[in-house]
């Protein structure tokens, strides 16, 4: 597998001669994402919890296929390949590819919420059966000992936290599979980036971490310019290594087929 040094030397040295397209194309759907939260805040004072919804709405209908669609671009640039930066709506041109794209983020943000949610179940129990408002429920004094066991749901809620962390690295591979395989249908792309995922997302994790600087940084806004192409290209260099990596492990397998990309 290949390091985290590699995997950025690569996206660097691929990114050479091509820093204005993947500039625009990564901004397009950062912008977006942008305005999706502005938008969120300022309808959270009149709509409260209501706002995250119109969020969500926005993410998976209009800044899921932007961000794909520019995932599409990077894959393209990595092979030689040079779009324009309107490629970047490619899953908007074509109501069949919007559908697809719309759907396999439908099937990831249930992935990534519901597993978060099932995560922290432990927690919100104990929480719940621990607070004045359960025991006023069933009509009975709040126990003592109950004050002793408050601590308990903050340890699980960081053990929830920690785990969430480690599932969503899991989560890493649908979307290369899905912008490199125009011929697997959303459903097929993310069962088969997991399975080819779960062989190299401890690589995938260190890459990440080796990013927390730049991102740490880009707070300042303006590395963002640079930091979002960069992480974007080191993602799709990440994800062909351990493409490689995966198809490396299980050559001689008969049981398991290879994972082919298309160029």
């Amino acid at each position: 597998m290949a390091t985290s040094k590699a995997v950025k030397m690569t996206a660097l040295a691929t990114l050479k001669g091509n820093w204005g397209n993947a500039v625009a194309m990564a901004m397009i759907p950062f912008s977006a994402s942008a305005v999706s939260y502005l938008i969120s805040s300022i309808l959270n004072l009149p709509l409260g919890n209501f706002s995250v919804i119109i969020m969500l709405v926005l993410s998976v209908f209009v800044c899921s296929p932007l961000w794909l669609g520019a995932l599409h671009c990077y894959w393209r640039m990595a092979n030689g390949c040079t779009d324009s930066v309107s490629e970047v709506f490619c899953y908007f041109a074509d109501f069949r590819e919007y559908k697809r794209a719309l759907l396999f983020s439908l099937r990831m943000s249930v992935l990534l919420i519901g597993g978060i949610f099932v995560l922290n179940l432990p927690a919100i129990a104990v929480d719940f059966f621990t607070s004045e408002g359960f025991y006023e429920l069933v009509g009975i004094a709040t126990p003592l000992w109950v004050i002793n066991f408050n601590f308990i749901a903050d340890i699980l809620s960081f053990v929830a936290f920690v785990a969430a962390i480690a599932y969503v690295m899991c989560l890493y591979l649908p979307a290369f599979v899905f912008v490199t395989r125009q011929d697997l249908g959303e459903r097929s792309c993310v069962t088969e980036g997991l399975r080819i995922g779960k062989y190299s997302k401890n690589n995938f994790s260190s890459y990440v971490f080796s990013f927390l600087g730049w991102i740490f940084l880009s707070m300042l806004f303006i590395p963002v310019i640079f930091t979002v192409p960069y992480m974007l290209m080191s993602y799709m260099v990440a994800c062909r290594f351990g493409v490689a990596g995966y198809n490396k492990i299980i050559e001689e397998s008969v049981k398991i087929p290879t994972h082919e990309v298309e160029f």
